[in-house]
């Protein structure tokens, strides 16, 4: 049985999924911030 374009799939997926999280994380704290009455100048 041949596992390999599984394996590179998940490989490849990795900083796929980590890029969407921080997507997500940074999103939080940008809604926290208006939602508080915050101003948010940049997203670094």
């Amino acid at each position: 049985m041949n596992r390999k374009p599984t394996v590179l799939l998940a490989v490849s997926m990795l900083p796929i999924c980590w890029l969407g999280m921080m997507l997500v994380h940074e999103v939080g704290h940008v809604l926290g911030a208006w939602l508080t009455g915050g101003v948010v100048q940049k997203v670094v």
